[in-house]
């Protein structure tokens, strides 16, 4: 009786042995037995999906939801739940696949990579004087000048990228050598933030700022608007417009030239104003 018990303990051990060791090389297949070279598991069902592990993640550097997770769980894949609202907007995220690569979660929607993001660019030392031009010479393109904007001469000057898209300074969005803001990408579209101070000649004056992107004598303009000084003669107006613009062909071949003209209400020859204080926040909302 004892020989049998023990015959039948030894032949359950060498089952569970022999399954392990065939378990170790053998695919996995749910709802097939027609399985391709190569898998692991295999998962065929027709109308139906695989149901994601859900997790509330509160950061892209979340190591607290998930217990004890470090770089041995690299391609961890969850399902977040959440929106988080976090002092450090770059470790933000949203209801989406996120994929752990060893030291930080990552969107599987921006395959990783954060692909949008903004800049901001302060200018302390440019001043710019320029020479007024009646209504008509500025329609007739005479009297536009480029804003020789520089944000990397001056150690006042500040160019901040802490939120810019993955891959991208500060300096991808603007040349300071050429004074164009450059293009990032076919199809991306951008929103400016452009401030600055101008000190006007003359009373009843007006500024017009406008985005070109084709050349000085040849202009592509793409925006265009006249903004009233109303500070008069050596008064400081400070002027802010937000500019959304698309980066199509055309933009992406030759960058785009900020410029602006000077002229009165009044009819006549103005004189000149002076621009200075630039300040530049860019902010890529869209790629392709």
């Amino acid at each position: 009786m004892r020989a049998q018990f023990m015959v039948r303990i030894f032949s359950i051990f060498v089952f569970i042995l022999i399954s392990n060791i065939y378990s170790g090389f053998a695919q996995v297949g749910i709802g097939t037995t027609n399985l391709l070279s190569g898998t692991s598991l295999q998962i065929e069902g027709a109308n139906s999906g695989i149901l994601i592990n859900r997790v509330a993640l509160s950061a892209t550097d979340d190591t607290m939801t998930i217990s004890g997770i470090d770089s041995s769980y690299e391609g961890l894949l969850v399902y977040n739940t959440n929106y988080s609202n976090n002092l450090n907007q770059s470790k933000d995220v949203s209801p989406g696949f996120y994929y752990w690569d060893g030291t930080q979660w990552k969107s599987v929607k921006d395959g990783g990579v954060r692909r949008t993001g903004w800049v901001a660019l302060r200018d302390s030392d440019t001043s710019q004087v320029i020479t007024g031009a009646t209504s008509a010479n500025i329609t007739n393109n005479i009297g536009w000048e480029q804003l020789l904007m520089n944000f990397e001469n001056n150690d006042g000057d500040v160019m901040l990228d802490a939120y810019a898209p993955e891959g991208y300074a500060a300096t991808s969005f603007f040349n300071s050598t050429n004074h164009k803001l450059t293009p990032l990408s076919l199809g991306d579209s951008i929103l400016m933030r452009f401030q600055c101070n101008a000190i006007p000649d003359n009373n009843n004056s007006y500024v017009v700022l406008r985005i070109n992107i084709g050349t000085p004598a040849s202009p592509i303009v793409i925006y265009q608007k006249t903004i009233p000084l109303l500070r008069g003669s050596g008064e400081s107006n400070h002027i802010s417009e937000s500019i959304l613009m698309y980066q199509l062909n055309t933009f992406v071949a030759n960058g785009a030239i900020v410029e602006m003209a000077y002229s009165t209400t009044g009819g006549g020859q103005p004189g000149d104003v002076e621009i200075k204080d630039f300040d530049l926040v860019i902010d890529r909302l869209t790629s392709q």
